[in-house]
């Protein structure tokens, strides 16, 4: 007897593609070096505030603080902007996608298409709180999200599946 296929489905619409692309950030940009961002733009708002008490009003004394501010504030909202942005242009936004995840391979449908790999065609899978990141490359990812299992022991499974056919897993928060 052959063994069910798990199934993920969920419509792709902007939110996801804003969460897949957040975490492959997360992924790609270790704590560390986030941190270290975070630090430099604090260091940048302080250092512009002690250069306007130290020498008045200056290019520096502006600039700097503005660029600390823009890092914490502005940043996050021109980014999901240009993301929403992107994602209205791609022609599979808002369509209904299935993942069928077999122990020997994955198989995706949608209206416009489908494909199949074979669990050795991916190189590692990601595993976040709102869903997984399945690499087949580097730069390369698929999303499937964790409100299209249909339970936490399905969504768990995925990952159980990947390490016993050898996937390198990993776990971003």
């Amino acid at each position: 007897m052959t063994e069910e296929p798990l199934i993920v489905r969920y419509r792709w619409t902007a939110d996801e593609f804003i969460a897949a692309h957040r975490y492959q950030f997360r992924r790609a940009c270790r704590p560390v070096f986030r941190a270290i961002i975070h630090a430099i733009a604090v260091l940048f708002i302080v250092g512009g505030v002690a250069a306007y008490w130290r020498t008045g009003l200056s290019f520096v004394a502006a600039l700097f603080p503005l660029l600390g501010i823009y890092w914490f504030l502005l940043r996050p909202v021109e980014r999901r902007w240009a993301l929403r942005r992107r994602f209205a242009k791609r022609p599979d936004k808002n369509i209904e996608i299935e993942w069928q995840i077999w122990p020997d391979r994955l198989v995706t449908s949608h209206k416009l298409g489908c494909s199949e790999v074979c669990w050795d065609g991916i190189m590692e899978v990601v595993q976040t709180s709102q869903g997984y990141l399945v690499y087949s490359s580097p730069g390369l990812f698929h999303w499937l999200s964790r409100h299209g299992f249909q339970s936490d022991d399905a969504y768990e499974r995925l990952r159980e599946l990947a390490k016993d056919r050898g996937i390198r897993t990993r776990h971003v928060a």
